[in-house]
């Protein structure tokens, strides 16, 4: 997926037992800097800056088990980003 994104958008949800959740990923952008964030009702639990190619783990304790949220958010309430792909593997 190749995007540009003003603001932030909700990539997916996420099914977690209680206890360390690790997803791996792979992350770009072309213009701007994102954050990859994991939510669990709106309440930022794991965050990630990308600036150009970045590859790893969103590694997270998930306090409990349930759903949780995987959304890229522009860095910069007024910045845009272009270029955006994010791969991850679930």
């Amino acid at each position: 997926m190749l995007f540009s994104l003003q603001g932030y958008y909700d990539l997916q949800t996420l099914k977690a037992e209680k206890g360390n959740v690790e997803i791996p990923y792979e992350a770009a952008v072309e213009e701007g800097t994102i954050l990859l964030q994991v939510t669990k009702d709106d309440k930022v639990i794991y965050e990630e800056e990308v600036t150009s190619q970045k590859e790893g783990l969103l590694s997270f304790e998930a306090p409990k088990p349930g759903s949780y949220d995987l959304i890229v958010r522009v860095k910069g309430e007024e910045e845009k980003a272009k270029g955006i792909q994010i791969h991850t593997k679930l």
